[in-house]
């Protein structure tokens, strides 16, 4: 997954056309203007230019020529390492010239005998042009006709190649700071200025490339360490001072680059001190001619006398360090570079292994469990934590069991640290009163105040900079003090009138009333806009409510719009926004020019600093003013399209009105008002014949100076988004922006089986009201649902309550929605933040949910808090009435910007394998690292027969002293080795308890696994031991006990286990019995016998091992028996405890290499590295290994899992060929050869290579049962249609993950003719047909009747259409629209990853 990518793309760099490698053998041209359609400009074979099928390894497009010229570097006959005394330098480049206008190519250039690494090449910019070609020890520059120059990279290359490379480093490399053993085969490379460029190999070494040039011809190169970035794919010049790295393995980079001149010097004192040349700009000068007169001398390019090498390894020493020691002082005054990272971009890298924490061991208690992955490689390994939605992480909860419409905080006269103000008092409002909390200490109730109490609260928040705050009720507006005192008269609305809703905007607050269910019938409006003004008195000791008469304005809007009935305007929802709108920059002055003595006397004296404020001053008022402040009225209106209105305040006048929120209008134009005719035709769509209106609406900038969004909820539960964009043709007097829909998949209505159960239950009881023991109307019936935040635990953003609460966040310009999940009301804080419940395992499943709660948990308000116990926390409401006071996940700690919510713990190094104790609650990960070994020539060829002996004589010890002082004179070589090794985390808070890393040299760990034999618990690890080319590799077997260091049973057993390692050994035992071969270990893998008090807060590891006759590739358990599969044999082994060994019971041979292994009871599956999948059962009776079915076909496995659906098994498989195949045993099907082969029963093709699956029970979905049963007031009970469905997670090495899931036929042939159909309709992106691209390769025989899983990627875009498009879609399938949206809804809760 760190190589070169198998596609091949290239584009011109005057964007005249672009090449495509679309099949091995096979090059298409493509000009930039022509469509995806069409036949591409020039095809060509590459056997007709002398390339075999895919031996190209890399190509680009050169500068400099009149036509495209494409220079590609391929190998001509495929090599080895032991093939390299034969078959080197096998690379070749190749320039072909194209003929865009007569379709034609020719070849004009050849140039052969590369070195076989070779890997990659680089085109250069202009004056100089060509390209760099990087080989694993060398870099060659191409200058459009050859190789002219060529730089080795280290000592061991110019051997290699037999003096034709010549030394890249003309003074010592430790002055330059490179990396040891540097490579350069996975390099990446970037121009950021003229001959200047930024490389980086595979290890994230970052250094700065100089190249030496005159005109088009290369003198010379020069390279210098800059620092460390992330490990390379690709890197991009954004501009002049940014580029860009994208890394496969790990996170991405931003970078600036401020380049420097002057900035390295590596010439010494004495030189500095002899140079006659004092003044800087002088030096430059006296360096570029000293170029020439060194090129005129025959040490460039004409004379390579000084880089021929005699076979004296001496003499060339000495000429190597003449030449670069009469070139040294050219590099005296090179340019460097400044990088500084800016920002790091969340990539998951390569998922190695992954396990999924269950909901009962979660940290804060919620129903949903927690994937804990290994994803990276080398230094960007890591373990990343993620959840599919938050929680709130708690510090304070109180349960109200009362439903609560509202909650609003108050700002205090109290300030922190930073003179922000604390949060004094909370208000929140039930269904039938208000309700008055102190947050300054403890929360308690105080009713001294003058807050209105006996009726519930529509809005509320603080004025005039924090100075006052606002109350409306239900009747009245009042304004209060800080300290909740009344000041001023009470504003009361109309008697046959009451307040709907209320929206607060410093310092206005806009109203609409209603008339009274009470009162009859009138020809008056129903619906009346008020808008209020806080003024503050002349003298600021008090404020007072002033009303802006805008009525008018209102009613001629409407009935321009002809949007009103007989009784007057239907305004549905209101919102009071305070819009940034951007101005034409004013025009700046031309500054005063002084003379150039002013200038020198202005710096002389340091005037130049205090101009230099005073510019930046003027700078930021002018960016400052390029803003002005707009407060928007917004009106939601209208039951057939829904139209949006904005006016401005104070003169009401008309500044944007749109229609079509309702359809999910993709663009929502600015319509003229004077000029509009309703003339659109009415949408007939189920939903419009049920008069959907817009019941919320909320149009926010989520960060500052940003555009803002839309959000609409509908009276059926749908939740529309717009995007707000500039669009600077509007007219002088209107908004500059236009709205556009916002394409996401949330769905925020309820099951089916609940609103029939609501409306069942409402219809039978009418009189009912609300309490703990009824369900009411479906319908949303408490307050708001879209509340918008400015600072919660460092982010801004939006959370959307209601049924299915969500946070919205903008995460680099994109905005992100993660599901918002509530615990079980009756768990208890624990000490550590988490929750304590003895039935929390499926407490989100079998509790009573609330008469305001759906399938999930909602939210019914939040918002901001931020006191001495919460800081930048917020107070939260859940439909249950529980309060919950907490944060949301910090920005410096969490990721945001994905799908799932990711925690990153580094690790530095590769984890291969994770797995859970849960005897010591910590984790096991099995960790691969390279390090820089040193060993001499005559050791390093030693150490592949080494045999180490433990008792050794005095006499060899002296003798190995005298060799080790001998062996410390001779050459020291480095080489890079592999070390492996085990360590334990904590699993609260990742922190290293122990280690275990004694193994053998060259051996390595496969595979891990916890079991537990005999009532104990082992870590079982298996590994593979490489003594030579021509010998068979052996592994072992080792089961790791892990304790806790300091108990005295523990220490006990130790004793036992030393004791019985004495028995062994005076019994003549072998190494390959099975004995401890560590007793106690602490965190650094060394020997620990200290006392219990020094061992006290550590773990202890013994270990015990046992060779086998090949590598132990997989470990397991069945039946308290380990199972392992040593190469292509499957074993049984039973633990001894008091012999402490492993006894033999059974084995299979599967004829060739097992790579995975999953036991379920008294089944193995095991996956073949060649031979696909084997299912194997152990005979309890005749205690057997039996084959019962396997998968005839070929096939590379890399993930294998059990898939369950009722009484139905299947086992998903993932290869290397990229597919998701699931397979089944049927015995009566003829087509099985009764019951001996597994019939391929699903398949298609992932386009990602599946490394690690695991397998979840879905969750059980709220039913209706059957009306016979009478129910308890207002209950619904989960009843599964089936016994047991899972939904399997896979993990990639693309880094990315996927599920699949079973469902029922009804629902899958709905779906799939939904996908045919959208197809059909939708345009595809590429054009890719996607349907066709998951059928890919089923046109073998073993696949023809396997069934196509449905995508359900592409079903998530039926949610983003419009609802016209989408009621289109699903007539012509015969059904309708929200039947399809049912389904979604369904499978987007059965998945336990979702909220």
């Amino acid at each position: 997954h760190v190589r070169t990518p198998s596609v091949k793309f290239a584009v011109d760099p005057l964007n005249r056309c672009f090449a495509i490698q679309t099949w091995d053998s096979i090059l298409n041209f493509h000009t930039i203007e022509s469509d995806i359609d069409e036949d591409p400009a020039v095809e060509m074979r590459c056997e007709e230019i002398g390339i075999r099928p895919g031996g190209i390894l890399d190509m680009c497009f050169l500068g400099g020529y009149e036509l495209p010229a494409l220079l590609i570097l391929h190998q001509r006959t495929p090599t080895t390492v032991g093939r390299r005394s034969v078959s080197k330098d096998t690379c070749e480049l190749l320039t072909i010239s194209l003929s865009l206008a007569w379709n034609k190519y020719s070849v004009i250039s050849r140039s052969s005998g590369l070195p076989h690494t070779c890997t990659r090449i680089f085109p250069l910019p202009k004056p100089t042009f060509g390209a760099f070609v990087f080989s694993r020890d060398g870099i060659l520059h191409y200058d459009n006709q050859g190789i002219d120059l060529s730089f080795s990279l280290s000592s061991e290359g110019l051997r290699r190649f037999g003096g034709n490379l010549r030394p890249l480093f003309p003074t010592k490399s430790a002055e330059f700071h490179l990396p040891k053993l540097l490579t350069l085969d996975l390099a990446c490379m970037v121009s950021v200025a003229e001959n200047d460029f930024l490389l980086s190999d595979h290890y994230g070494n970052l250094m700065a490339m100089h190249l030496t040039a005159q005109g088009q011809t290369a003198r010379d190169l020069h390279l210098k360490f800059v620092g460390n970035c992330v490990i390379p794919s690709s890197i991009i010049k954004l501009d002049d001072h940014h580029i860009f790295i994208g890394s496969r393995v790990g996170d991405s980079q931003l970078l600036e680059v401020d380049r420097k001149k002057g900035g390295i010097d590596s010439s010494t004192e004495d030189e500095k001190k002899s140079s006659d040349i004092e003044d800087p700009a002088a030096l430059d000068i006296a360096t570029l001619m000293d170029l020439d007169l060194d090129l005129l001398s025959g040490t460039g390019k004409e004379d390579d006398s000084d880089f021929k090498f005699s076979q004296n390894e001496n003499e060339k020493r000495s000429i190597t360090y003449s030449s670069a020691g009469s070139r040294e002082h050219r590099y005296s005054r090179l340019p460097t570079f400044e990088v500084r990272e800016i920002q790091k971009l969340l990539n998951l890298g390569s998922v190695n292994d992954m396990m999924i924490r269950p909901s009962d061991q979660s940290k804060y208690g919620v129903g949903h469990p927690e994937i804990i992955s290994a994803c990276g490689s080398g230094k960007e390994g890591c373990i990343r934590l993620l959840t599919k939605g938050t929680t709130i992480r708690p510090v304070t909860q109180l349960n109200f069991k009362k439903a609560t419409k509202g909650c609003w905080s108050i700002y205090g006269a109290e300030r922190d640290f930073q003179n922000r103000r604390f949060h004094a008092l909370v208000i929140f409002s039930t269904v039938s009163r208000t309700i008055l909390l102190d947050t300054k200490g403890d929360l308690r109730q105080i009713s001294d105040k003058d807050v209105i109490g006996n009726e519930i609260t529509i809005c509320a928040g603080n004025v005039l900079e924090n100075k006052f705050f606002i109350q409306a009720t239900p009747s009245t507006v009042r304004l209060l003090t800080i300290d909740a005192k009344k000041i001023g008269e009470d504003m009361k609305v109309e008697e046959d009138h009451y307040i709907v809703e209320a929206c607060l905007c410093d310092p206005y607050i806009l109203l609409r009333t209603d008339l009274k269910p009470s009162v009859s019938e009138t020809s008056k409006p129903h619906e009346r806009i008020i808008l209020y003004q806080v003024v503050l008195k002349e003298d600021s000791t008090g404020a007072f409510l002033q009303k802006i008469d805008i009525a008018e304005q209102i009613r001629n809007l409407f009935v321009t719009l002809k949007a009103a009935d007989q009784n007057g305007s239907k305004v549905t929802s209101i919102w009071l926004h305070k819009y940034h709108q951007p101005i034409e920059k004013k025009a700046v002055e031309e500054k005063k020019k002084g003379d150039d003595t002013e200038d020198l006397e202005a710096f002389l004296y340091g005037d130049a600093l205090d101009k230099k404020e005073e510019e930046e001053d003027e700078e930021g008022k002018e960016q400052e003013a390029a803003y002005s402040e707009e407060f928007v009225i917004l009106l939601a209106s209208g039951e057939i399209h829904g139209s949006v209105s904005m006016l401005t305040i104070p003169d009401a006048r008309i500044w944007y009105c749109a229609q079509g929120v309702l359809e999910g209008t993709r663009l929502l134009k600015d319509i003229d008002t004077k000029t509009h005719s309703n003339d659109t035709p009415k949408m007939e769509v189920e939903e419009m014949k049920q008069k959907v209106t817009i019941t919320e609406i909320c149009f926010h900038s989520i960060e500052k100076d940003s555009m803002p969004y839309l959000f609409a909820f509908t009276s059926v539960g749908d939740l529309f988004i717009y995007r707000a964009f500039s669009h600077p043709e509007a007219e002088e007097s209107r908004a500059t922006f236009r709205l556009q829909k916002f394409e996401h998949t949330l769905i925020t209505r309820s099951l089916s089986a609940e609103t029939e159960e609501c409306m069942d239950y409402a219809a039978a009881n009418p009189k009912a009201k609300a309490g703990p023991s009824t369900r009411m109307n479906d319908t949303w019936q408490l307050g708001r649902r879209i509340f918008p935040f400015e600072n919660i635990s460092g982010r801004p953003g939006v959370i959307i309550g209601g049924h299915a609460p969500v946070l919205a966040v903008n995460e680099y310009g994109y905005l992100r929605f993660h599901p918002l999940l509530f615990r079980s009301p009756d768990s208890k804080v624990g000490k550590s933040g988490g929750f304590q419940n003895d039935k929390r395992k499926y407490f989100l499943q079998n509790q009573k949910l609330h008469q305001f709660e759906r399938s999930r948990r909602g939210l019914a308000c939040v918002a901001t808090l931020h006191n001495r116990r919460s800081r930048d926390g917020l107070l939260a409401f859940t439909t249950g009435g529980l309060m919950q006071i907490g944060s949301l996940p910090r920005k410096n700690k969490y990721d945001l910007s994905t799908e799932m919510i990711t925690q990153t713990i580094p690790m530095k190094s590769t984890v291969l394998s994770i797995a859970y104790h849960p005897p010591t609650q910590c984790y096991c990960l099995l960790l691969c690292h390279e390090f820089i070994a040193k060993a001499s020539v005559e050791e390093k060829d030693e150490k592949k027969n080494e045999k180490k002996d433990d008792t050794k004589n005095e006499n060899a010890k002296e003798e190995e002293k005298n060799d080790n002082q001998k062996a410390e004179e001779k050459k020291k070589v480095e080489f890079r080795d592999v070390k492996f090794e085990i360590k334990i985390f904590s699993e609260d808070t990742w922190q290293e308890v122990g280690s275990f890393s004694k193994l053998e040299p060259n051996e390595q760990i496969l595979c891990q696994a916890v079991v537990t034999l005999s009532n104990k618990t082992f870590l079982a690890l298996g590994t593979s031991k490489v003594v030579s080319e021509d010998a068979i590799s052996r592994g072992r077997v080792i089961l790791l006990e892990i304790y806790f260091a300091g108990n005295i049973e523990e220490d006990k057993e130790e004793e036992k286990v030393s004791q019985h390692e004495e028995n062994n050994h005076a019994e003549g035992s072998k190494a390959a019995a099975l004995g401890a071969d560590e007793k106690t270990v602490d965190g650094n893998g060394k020997s620990n016998k200290s006392t219990s008090d020094e061992r006290k807060g550590k773990l202890g590891v013994r270990a015990y091992s046992q060779y086998e006759k090949g590598p132990v590739c997989c470990v397991d358990q069945i039946d308290s028996r380990l199972v392992v599969t040593v190469a292509a044999k499957v074993l049984i082994y039973q633990w001894n405890a008091e012999q402490r060994s492993l006894i033999g019971r059974g084995f299979y041979d599967c004829k060739f290499f097992i790579v995975k292994t999953r036991v379920i009871r008294n089944y193995i599956l095991t996956g073949d590295y060649r031979n696909g999948l084997h299912l194997i059962a152990w005979d309890r009776d005749m205690r057997l290994l039996v084959n019962v079915a396997r998968d005839p076909g070929r096939c590379k496995v890399l993930g294998i899992e059990y898939g369950f659906y009722g009484n139905s098994i299947g086992f998903v498989c993932t290869n290397s060929e990229k597919r998701l195949q699931i397979y089944r045993f049927r015995s009566d099907d003829e087509d099985s050869r009764v019951g001996q082969k597994l019939l391929a029963y699903a398949d298609c093709y992932l386009g990602l290579r599946g490394s690690c699956l695991r397998s979840l029970r879905c969750r059980l979905l709220l039913q209706k049962e059957s009306k016979k049963r009478k129910l308890p007031t207002g209950e619904l009970r989960s009843t599964p249609k089936t016994d047991i469905r899972t939904v399997t997670i896979g993990g990639t090495l693309e880094g990315a993950f996927f599920s699949v899931m079973p469902v029922d036929q009804a629902m899958r042939s709905r779906l799939h003719a939904l996908g045919g159909a959208m197809v059909r309709s939708m345009y595809s992106f590429g054009g890719v047909n996607p349907i066709a691209s998951r059928r890919r390769g089923t046109s073998h025989r073993r696949l023809k009747k396997a069934q196509t899983i449905v995508d359900g990627d592409l079903l998530k875009l039926f949610l983003s259409l419009d609802v016209e498009t989408q009621t289109e879609i699903v007539s012509n399938l015969g059904t309708t629209r929200s039947t399809v949206i049912e389904d979604m809804l369904q499978l987007h809760l059965a998945s336990t990853l979702s909220a």
